[in-house]
């Protein structure tokens, strides 16, 4: 009897340590996660920011060969992408900032 109750000590104990492992590395993963998620959103960001400038410029010289709509659309779109590209940047110091704490 008293060897059933050491053995039963024993799993139990050996169940919560395993439960604590998996736990504590689950929650180093979802941090180290969140920070690569900060660093992906940095770059998507700056890349929307680089190719809305591109686009506006594209309009700019489109403007000025006389294609007025097509130039004004594609500045104001460019202008669209690059507000994008920074409300993400923001976002992205935000996450990164947060995942310091």
């Amino acid at each position: 009897m008293e060897v059933i109750m050491k053995v039963g000590k024993i799993l139990a104990a050996s169940a919560l340590g395993s439960i604590l492992v998996i736990g504590t590395s689950g929650y180093a993963m979802a941090q180290e996660r969140w920070e690569r998620g900060a660093e992906r959103q940095e770059q998507i960001a700056r890349s929307e920011i680089r190719r809305g400038e591109a686009l506006e410029r594209e309009g700019h010289r489109l403007e000025r060969e006389g294609q007025w709509r097509r130039g004004e659309m594609l500045e104001r779109r460019g202008e669209s992408l690059e507000r994008h590209g920074r409300l993400m940047l923001r976002e992205a110091e935000r996450r990164e900032h947060f995942g310091e704490r």
